[in-house]
């Protein structure tokens, strides 16, 4: 089990724009990011991009700490391939391997949780999310971005306590 935690921090798979995606991480700097996508025929895996992370993290390096070990490989974005999550300590940190940019960041209330990506329907935002534990905490806000007129992002922040 232990051998699966490592692997799952450099590898991982998943759908995105409608493909099957494969991105992993080198475990020795620069940090190389590759990023596969199946073929139509399903036959074959082809390379779309390969980016260091150690140079995009060193563009950035006002805004955090210096990297003190290698990035765990967070989600592959549903929506756009393009952009990959990874975790770096606490910091939850989007990279856009195409234009070889940060996105964004997010502290992580609780590191080393596994992340799920996800594309929510959009009435969620009216709906409560049930808890069977004593006492819950949920905050809901909708985010437009400053790009785009009429696409919303929908951000749910779930906070349980006991």
């Amino acid at each position: 089990m232990v051998f699966f935690r490592k692997l799952r921090r450099y590898r991982r798979i998943g759908v995105s724009e409608g493909k099957l995606r494969y991105v992993e991480v080198s475990k020795e700097k620069p940090y190389v990011i590759s990023s596969f996508s199946l073929d139509d025929g399903g036959g074959s895996w082809t390379l779309d991009h390969e980016v260091s992370f150690i140079r995009i993290w060193m563009d950035e390096c006002s805004q955090f700490p210096p990297l003190k070990e290698m990035p765990a490989i967070g989600a592959i974005d549903p929506l756009n391939a393009d952009v990959v999550y990874f975790i770096c300590g606490d910091q939850l940190v989007g990279v856009d391997i195409v234009k070889e940019k940060l996105t964004g960041s997010s502290r992580l209330s609780i590191p080393g949780v596994p992340i799920l990506s996800c594309v929510l329907p959009t009435w969620l935002e009216s709906s409560k999310i049930p808890y069977a534990g004593s006492s819950k905490k949920t905050t809901v806000k909708r985010e437009t971005s400053p790009d785009t007129v009429k696409n919303d992002t929908l951000r749910v922040e779930i906070e349980l306590m006991k």
